[in-house]
């Protein structure tokens, strides 16, 4: 035991931990494929912070959430481009869910990812932060559930650098 927790919780807390600084370097990007592309490893700490807390809901729906990532960085190549991409990976990040559940909170990850894929799924990195903040808040009561405390920090963290990035790239423009 580590500060009152198994080895695995804390280790699944310092990958969460991770996630948190490259979560606020994400939304500070100034495009969308540099927010896309810190989004990735951000999903990957966070789906490591999953794993070893025994979050079966954020484990299954974050491995959607990378080949989401991967599809949205290169939609300007032919096989990404298709416009079906976001509805059918919001489609499959509820269905995965109905059958991965571990609770009605699960519901609460579920939205958040299916407006997180929203967000991401579009071209102006103003409207991504700004859906970014919706997202972020419905992850975040995820991470009270499973007691994440790296996850609750991170989704924090976004909130608060999407909308530093709202402020700051709206007296840019």
């Amino acid at each position: 035991m580590i500060l009152g927790m198994t080895v695995m919780e804390f280790i699944g807390q310092i990958f969460g931990l991770i996630a948190v600084v490259i979560s606020f370097i994400a939304y500070q990007m100034p495009t969308q494929k540099k927010i896309l592309f810190m989004n990735l490893l951000v999903t990957v700490a966070i789906l490591l912070n999953y794993a070893f807390l025994g979050a079966t809901t954020g484990v299954i729906l974050n491995v959607v959430c990378f080949i989401r990532n991967i599809i949205f960085m290169n939609r300007d190549k032919k096989i990404f481009s298709y416009k079906f991409y976001p509805y059918l990976l919001m489609v499959i990040i509820g269905g995965l869910s109905l059958f991965f559940s571990e609770g009605a909170y699960s519901i609460l990850i579920t939205i958040g990812l299916i407006v997180n894929t929203f967000a991401l799924s579009l071209t102006n990195p103003q409207a991504t932060r700004y859906c970014m903040v919706i997202s972020c808040s419905f992850i975040f009561a995820y991470n009270i559930f499973v007691f994440s405390i790296g996850g609750m920090i991170n989704e924090a963290v976004a909130i608060i650098s999407s909308i530093l990035g709202i402020i700051r790239h709206r007296k840019a423009n």
